[in-house]
């Protein structure tokens, strides 16, 4: 990964029973408007028959025939967000995907994207499982298929629908990403590469939907340490420097006008 700038480059759906039934109200209808009666009994055999909500709905998206190699995975505060970098030899763009709900799983499938360099090398050495003590996604699976598409499955607590975002990212000419996310909630969605370092250190910041061109404030430690802006279409793109706290795991919100993130990163 090409270095990051200084600290100084920046700136700042059910059933319910028919109605009760009205044989002669129902035969005075009918004598007098024909085509009225029909609706009526078309919309209470449409109610009466109506099964129980349907099932999320198939979601997909991403960039045809780009094929990235996944680089860091985020995930806490009920989302799962994904960074892909440029793989050798191959177009670089959102890889394709498509996300179903079944049995109480997420199953996110990318098939635009690789756990593998082309000669057959591991890309990506971050973890394969995540766990969360925190909201309804309790923990996150990331494996390949037979084709070599990465599969993520996210076993989650309660019946949801996934909200699904996804971008390219970049930081002038210093990082470029394309980034999935996977939510079980509104607002605004995040992801910190790397979400590890010294005082100090840089993290890449991307995120989506916040309010466009919107003042956008970090808190860590009880304190604010950096405050950013979106652009016009609620993206973010910017540089956090590792707060000065006491070495272990903490939390940055990340907030606007729009809603808040939150994302969590270790100090070394």
């Amino acid at each position: 990964m090409p270095g990051l700038p200084s600290r100084r480059s920046l700136s700042g759906a059910g059933s319910r029973p028919p109605p009760p039934a009205s044989v002669p109200r129902i035969a005075r209808t009918t004598a007098r408007h024909p085509a009225a009666s029909l609706a009526l009994v078309a919309l209470v055999a449409s109610v009466s028959c109506a099964g129980p909500p349907s099932a999320c709905a198939p979601v997909s998206g991403g960039e045809q025939g780009s094929v990235v190699q996944l680089r860091h995975v985020s995930f806490g505060d009920d989302q799962v967000s994904l960074l892909f970098v440029q793989r050798p030899g191959e177009a670089y763009g959102i890889p394709s995907f498509a996300v179903g709900v079944e049995h109480g799983v997420i199953r996110l499938r990318l098939t635009g994207a690789r756990l593998r360099n082309p000669d057959g090398t591991p890309s990506y050495d971050g973890p394969r499982t995540f766990q969360s003590a925190e909201g309804r996604m309790k923990d996150v699976r990331i494996d390949e298929d037979r084709d070599g598409a990465v599969v993520v499955e996210i076993p989650i607590d309660g019946r949801g629908c996934p909200r699904v975002a996804s971008r390219r990212s970049g930081l002038g000419s210093t990082f470029s990403a394309a980034f999935v996310s996977v939510a079980l909630r509104d607002g605004p969605v995040v992801a910190l590469d790397p979400d590890s370092g010294r005082p100090g250190g840089p993290m890449q910041v991307v995120g989506m939907g916040f309010a466009p061109s919107s003042p956008v404030i970090f808190q860590s430690g009880g304190r604010t340490v950096w405050v950013s802006r979106s652009d016009a279409r609620g993206w973010l793109d910017t540089v956090l420097f590792v707060p000065d706290l006491p070495p272990g795991e903490h939390a940055v919100l990340v907030r606007d006008a729009a809603g808040a993130a939150l994302a969590r990163f270790r100090v070394e």
